[in-house]
């Protein structure tokens, strides 16, 4: 779509074509900046502390010490959020030592041990299938399809100089129809259909996740059990932020999954069922 859009604005309107690079520099330094800075970013905002030695957070520290090396990562940087609330998160650079995982204080207290490394290996599973990257990928994706529509309405139909030469020479108003329909197209786009489309593939990254988890640990029974006392448990902990980072649950409402990040936790449990058949 992006390209059909540039070849109709470069046809009919060429003076605002550059209005393209700008939304596509403008969306690949935004997202640059989160993901060059997630790490950091994520633990400020989630009041997050760095685990450095076994002895601040045994069992979550050997929870995750136990996991990465069955599928020969190195070990990210661990975690731990102070709340009750039960989550677990990844986060970072998605790339090996450019990676961290993070728990809540709640989960680690109320999971047997075997369910939180469960729950770690899904978001180890997360680090090792690129989510984090692809994420970035989505949003980028999204962004420059938004950011360049906002433009093409709001700037473009009433900027001078070679916008009004080129509109000329091209058929008058044609120029100016041919900006609005691509600016709208694309910032619709953008900002419904691209949103909807990320989250479709979000949900479809939670499930390979789980099916990491159950093939780290060797049965998909351990996940299930903790994602059904997480059910049970009336917070989760919601996510504070969600570019980038690979929350185990959230919280969304919408009951057909159309517009959440992850699946609904029934079919998530039917799905890791089926696993073990």
């Amino acid at each position: 779509m992006w390209g059909v859009c540039f070849l109709v604005v470069a046809r009919f309107a060429p003076g605002a074509v550059r209005f393209f690079y700008f939304g596509a520099l403008g969306a690949l330094v935004l997202c640059g900046i989160l993901l060059i800075f997630n790490e950091p970013l994520v633990a400020l905002t989630m009041s997050a502390k760095r685990i450095r030695s076994r002895e601040q957070c045994s069992r979550l520290w050997d929870a995750v010490h136990t996991v990465t090396p069955l599928i020969a990562k190195p070990i990210p940087r661990i975690y731990l959020v102070d709340t009750a609330g039960m989550n677990a998160f990844a986060f970072g650079w998605g790339l090996p030592f450019f990676s961290a995982v993070g728990a809540t204080r709640g989960i680690i207290d109320k999971l047997e041990q075997e369910e939180l490394e469960a729950v770690m290996a899904h978001e180890i599973g997360h680090i090792a299938n690129k989510d984090i990257l692809v994420s970035m990928a989505m949003t980028l994706s999204v962004m420059m399809m938004a950011f360049t529509g906002w433009m093409l309405l709001k700037i473009a139909p009433y900027n001078s100089g070679s916008d009004r030469s080129s509109s000329d020479s091209k058929g008058g108003g044609w120029a100016i129809v041919a900006i609005l329909l691509v600016g709208g197209g694309m910032y619709i786009f953008g900002r419904l259909f691209g949103y909807v489309l990320q989250m479709f593939v979000s949900r479809q990254r939670e499930y390979a996740a789980d099916a990491s988890s159950s093939k780290i640990m060797g049965t998909s029974k351990h996940l299930a059990s903790a994602l059904q006392k997480i059910v049970r448990n009336p917070t989760i902990g919601s996510a504070k932020v969600g570019a980038a980072v690979g929350f185990l649950c959230t919280a969304d409402p919408d009951p057909s999954d159309m517009l959440s990040t992850h699946p609904s936790m029934s079919k998530r449990l039917a799905a890791l069922e089926a696993l073990e058949m």
